[in-house]
């Protein structure tokens, strides 16, 4: 991403679109989310870390990589932005093999709309009208390097939002979640 949304004290946007470039949201080329999440800059001394929300403006939106583990996983979605989180407030605790697990210690990607863009018409709209439907894609691909191909672990999410139906409106129910098998079927049809 080439920018990023500005976010104040309160993660509120006032509605800039700032450029990455030389401040610590700059990822366009390969570094480690903590060479500068301890930055005195605002974007990310407000949170403690990172959570902003970036301008996506191609594909992958996002790649990920463990060189200790060699596990990576990539990110791609139609979205226009994708808030990256690195656990500013997560309280110390205990994980699987007695690792311990603290501040920083993991990180979100979440595939969206840009916040508060309902407030800022020149940003892509989030708006969903009565009647109309939005379709989303987010794929989560992860591969390990000794392996040197890609794991059978290809997760494609399709959200269908439709606008709220009130009961007793003649609204149809929403669509239950398809079953394992359901999703087995509908993954083998899309190539998966």
């Amino acid at each position: 991403a080439d920018r990023y949304t500005e976010g104040d004290s309160d993660c509120r946007p006032p509605g800039r679109l700032l450029p990455v470039a030389d401040t610590a949201m700059d990822f366009r080329t390969a570094r480690a989310l903590g060479d500068a999440i301890h930055s005195e800059e605002d974007c990310v001394r407000f949170y403690g870390g990172y959570d902003s929300n970036f301008v996506l403006s191609g594909a992958p939106a996002a790649v990920l990589c463990a060189p200790e583990s060699g596990i990576s996983m990539t990110v791609t979605t139609d979205q226009p932005g994708i808030q990256v989180y690195t656990s500013n407030s997560l309280t110390p605790r205990a994980g699987k093999g007695g690792a311990a697990y603290g501040l920083h210690s993991g990180v979100c990607l979440e595939t969206q709309h840009f916040p508060d863009a309902i407030h800022h018409p020149e940003w892509p709209s989030c708006v969903l009208r009565a009647g109309e439907q939005r379709r989303q894609a987010l794929d989560y691909a992860v591969a390990h390097a000794q392996l040197q191909r890609l794991l059978v672990f290809v997760v494609r999410i399709r959200d269908h939002m439709q606008p709220h139906q009130r009961a007793g409106d003649g609204g149809a129910a929403p669509a239950r979640p398809a079953g394992g098998a359901e999703r087995h079927a509908q993954r083998e049809q899309q190539g998966y």
